[in-house]
């Protein structure tokens, strides 16, 4: 048995672990309003970053003053200006670290709404991806929402670059002709392994909807 004051530790830790889809959200809505582009160059108050961006004035302090908790932004209370973090910027846009379209994509229908079928899914022991968005799979849903698909694939472009980056390094393509990219997306890992040796030729094959 745990002593009182280690039960409420664990209690508090619980409640983080309780609580952790707010942070989710938290960090959706802080790249969906694009707060790392806002404060990228200077401090700005909320009034001037809900002004550029057509958000509520109130509803955007406090979620600049709840990105403070999660070391997101920093907060001057003289001047009332948040300023941008390190770990803010993994939420800008060409960031070389950018993990803005994984944020976006996570917190999205596809994913979201199927977590929340988990218990189902568990004690089903199959998918629950119909019964959360009424599709045979996620590949059938990404074609009826092209715009989510767009952003699950240059997620997983932002996750793998650098693994594809190492392992372009190391790769021998001494003699090689052709380089085959199966389930390439946009050819990342094609255009990695050209970029070392310009005499390939480089192919990608995956689904009709990454084709744009």
């Amino acid at each position: 048995m745990s002593g009182p004051d280690e039960g409420a530790a664990y209690q508090q830790e619980m409640l983080g672990l309780i609580t952790g889809f707010w942070v989710s959200q938290i960090v959706r809505t802080a790249a969906a309003l694009s707060l790392a582009e806002h404060l990228a160059e200077q401090p700005r108050t909320a009034k001037e970053i809900a002004a550029a961006e057509g958000s509520d004035v109130s509803a955007t302090f406090r979620l600049l003053r709840a990105c403070t908790a999660f070391k997101l932004v920093t907060y001057e209370s003289a001047t009332g200006r948040f300023a941008a973090t390190a770990l803010l910027d993994t939420l800008r846009r060409y960031s070389p670290h950018s993990m803005r379209n994984l944020a976006l994509v996570q917190t999205a229908p596809a994913h979201w709404r199927s977590w929340g079928h988990f218990t189902d899914s568990v004690r089903a022991g199959s998918t629950q991806f119909q019964a959360a968005l009424g599709n045979e799979d996620i590949w059938a849903y990404f074609e009826q929402h092209p715009e989510e698909g767009r952003l699950f694939g240059a997620a997983m472009t932002d996750l793998s670059t650098p693994v594809i980056r190492e392992a372009a390094d190391v790769i021998d393509t001494t003699g090689v002709e052709l380089v085959a990219d199966i389930g390439g997306a946009i050819g990342t890992f094609a255009y990695e392994l050209l970029a070392r040796n310009p005499k390939l030729r480089g192919l990608v094959f995956d689904r009709p909807l990454v084709l744009p």
